[in-house]
This record gives C-alpha cells, structure tokens and sequence, in this order.
C-alpha cells in the first residue's frame, strides 16, 4: 500500500537503528497523536505496533536509520516503517512459548486492520492501519 490519499496530516522522524530507537518512535508517536486528539485505543495500540515495527528495522534490517511516518486519516491512523534493508520473510519456526522474541508480526497483524511488507527502491517497508472508531469526534 502506498501512502493513503485521505491523509489529513502526516507526521515524519527519522531515528538510528539503535537500541533506543523503539522508545524514541513510541514518543513521537505519543506526541503527535495528541496533537490529533488521538487519545485511547488508538494511542494504546499505534505504541505497540510502533514498537514492533521498530524493533524489527533496529534488529533485523542492517540499516543504519530507519524512518516512521504517521498519517491521520477519516477513519484510520496508517502508520509506515522504512529503512535500507532487504526484507526476508521470517522463517516459520514450531511455536515456542518460552521463546523471547519472534512474534512481533503476529501481534502486529492482531492489532491492526491490515499491515504488510513492501521492498521499496531504495529498501522495505512496513506499513499498518489502525481503525480509529474509538477516537474522539468519531
């Protein structure tokens, strides 16, 4: 999916590819979502998703940034991860408990109303839609 055309604002930052990048994106995130008035489920699950978006450019991409883009829509929040990696479809291992990491997309994918992954020219990118029914003013 390219950017959505009913976008009635956009929001951009671009972070290293480093441990803290996963907190970093949840604040900006935080941030602009208040100042959407985006309050509540929204705000609640666009963290989670953030962060598995994240997270997974920081461990798994070999790039050295990646950049998150928000967009506010009338009816859902699109959220996008790039970075210069090549993205391979994760392995699909027997299920695992006790397994520490590994199901990140799985939760993105519970999450949201649609997600999916794109090799761009210049890399991949992720992107996800979150309903926005529980917003104020909706």
């Amino acid at each position: 999916m390219s950017q959505p055309r009913d976008a009635t604002a956009y929001a951009c930052c671009t972070l290293p590819t480093e441990m803290r990048a996963a907190a970093r994106a949840r604040a900006f995130t935080r941030a602009r979502l208040a100042e959407w008035e985006m309050s509540g489920e929204v705000e609640e699950t666009a963290g989670v998703v953030v962060s598995e978006l994240v997270t997974n450019a920081v461990r798994h991409s070999g790039s050295p940034q990646a950049t998150l883009r928000l967009a506010r829509c009338p009816s859902h929040l699109w959220i996008e991860v790039r970075d210069t990696g090549m993205w391979r479809a994760p392995a699909d291992p027997a299920y695992d408990d006790a397994a520490e990491g590994g199901r990140g997309l799985w939760l993105v994918e519970a999450l949201t109303e649609r997600y999916g992954v794109r090799r761009a020219p210049d890399g991949t990118c992720v992107w996800a839609l979150i309903g926005r029914a529980s917003s104020p003013g909706m």
